[in-house]
Formats: C-alpha cells, structure tokens, sequence
C-alpha cells in the first residue's frame, strides 16, 4: 500500500512536470512568434504567473493544493484563464463550433444544477425524516457496523479549558 502511494506521487510529479514543460515551451514559441506584442496574451501570461506564485504560495503554508476554497478558487481562475484561447483555436476552425460548444457546456451545466439540487433535497429530506421521526431511521446508533460507531470513544479528547 505504501509502494502505491509513491507510485502516485511520481505519476502526478511527472504530469505536472510535463503540463509546466509544455507551458514554458508555448511561451517560448509565442516570444519567437512575436504574439506577445499583443496586450491581451501578455496580460494573460502575468495572470497565469500571478496563479502560479498563489499556488507556490499555497503550498508554502501546507494548504492542500487540490481541494478546498482557495485552491479550488486558483483552480477555477486558470480554468477562466483558458477560455480565451479555446475560443480562439475553435474561432479559427469553425465559425459555428464555438456556438455548439457553448450549447453543449450550457446543457452540461443545468444538468448539473439540476442533480445538485436533486441531491440537496433529499440529503435534506432525510435528515429531516431522521431528527422527527425515529421509525424511518434506517440504521440505528445501536447497530455495530454503523457508520456512528466509528470513533472509538464517546468523549471529547481532552477536558475544556479551565476557566
């Protein structure tokens, strides 16, 4: 079990090695390009910088990089930061595909909204139906292999601070 969390460690360095090769090749061949003369891809560059100093900056004050709410904000502002260079590459292919596109991550999304309602109102039903009326619980405090019964006391850790 150890040996498979290494493996996944070195699989996630080398695909984050590979993602920062192929940004700095990209920036390499823009400056050659000359495109980053234009405001706009330049601004996008520091941005992206900016993001990438929040995430060093994460990391230096041990803060998971992949899940809570200022990593998932960084993540969410490099996705942003994308945007702009998909609908470039599907502007210069097809006219009409950035219109699909956007059709079909519309439909994705309230599709998504929807489930995420589904599941809201019935965690919400449930706990509900849980607190009033005992008879709908589905498993009780009592069983051994309920998901309860997991801690192993039934007090706190330590005693309340003094007053």
């Amino acid at each position: 079990m150890r040996y498979l969390g290494v493996m996944v460690r070195k699989v996630l360095t080398a695909a984050g090695a590979l993602v920062a090769g192929f940004h700095v090749w990209l920036f390499v061949s823009q400056l050659g390009d000359g495109r980053l003369a234009d405001v706009s891809v330049l601004a996008r560059w520091g941005v992206a910088a900016g993001l990438g100093v929040a995430l060093w900056y994460l990391r230096s004050q041990n803060v998971p990089l992949f899940w809570g709410r200022k990593a998932v904000a960084i993540w969410l502002l490099a996705a942003v930061l994308h945007g702009p260079s998909l609908s470039d590459r599907l502007a210069a292919v097809d006219t009409t595909a950035s219109a699909e596109v956007a059709a079909v991550m519309l439909q994705v999304a309230a599709g998504g909204a929807w489930l995420t309602l589904l599941v809201l109102a019935a965690v919400t039903l449930r706990r509900r139906a849980y607190a009033t009326n005992p008879w709908l619980r589905l498993v009780s405090h009592e069983t051994p292999l309920s998901i309860h019964r997991l801690r192993s006391t039934l007090v706190a850790p330590r005693p309340p601070p003094a007053r």
